[in-house]
């Protein structure tokens, strides 16, 4: 049973056309943990998370950052690595999903944001991975 999740970053698509907006890193606030813990061990889809300082250090030229006043579409792939700490296991995962994306506050460096909300969160895929 997982019980920990470390070295998450996320591949970021555009929800309407599909191409690359960029990879960023972001911290989990222990109710989003939970929820991603949830989803891998017992498969319970989440439909909202929000993340924590989320920064795109590779943002490509198809680029548009999230907005307090609008969700944007989005499609993405949390690469992760999920921590059984009672047996010293580490599994990294993919987890393919839709999502809207709103930015819960207004940031002035347009590649990093303190909080973010994913609502109307449709789970693709959950895959263990070998890197």
């Amino acid at each position: 049973m997982f019980d920990q999740i470390v070295n998450q970053t996320l591949d970021t698509f555009n929800g309407i056309n599909g191409l690359f907006v960029g990879e960023a890193r972001f911290d989990l606030p222990p109710e989003s943990e939970k929820a991603l813990l949830n989803l891998v061990n017992y498969n319970l889809k989440p439909q909202t998370m929000t993340v924590l300082n989320l920064d795109f250090y590779q943002p490509s030229e198809n680029y548009s950052p999230p907005s307090i006043n609008d969700t944007i579409p989005r499609t993405g792939i949390i690469r992760a690595i999920f921590v059984d700490s009672v047996n010293g296991f580490q599994v990294p995962y993919d987890i393919r999903f839709r999502y809207l994306a709103r930015a819960r506050e207004e940031g002035i460096n347009p590649y990093f944001f303190s909080s973010v909300e994913w609502k109307d969160v449709v789970v693709d895929s959950v895959q263990r991975v070998s890197y």
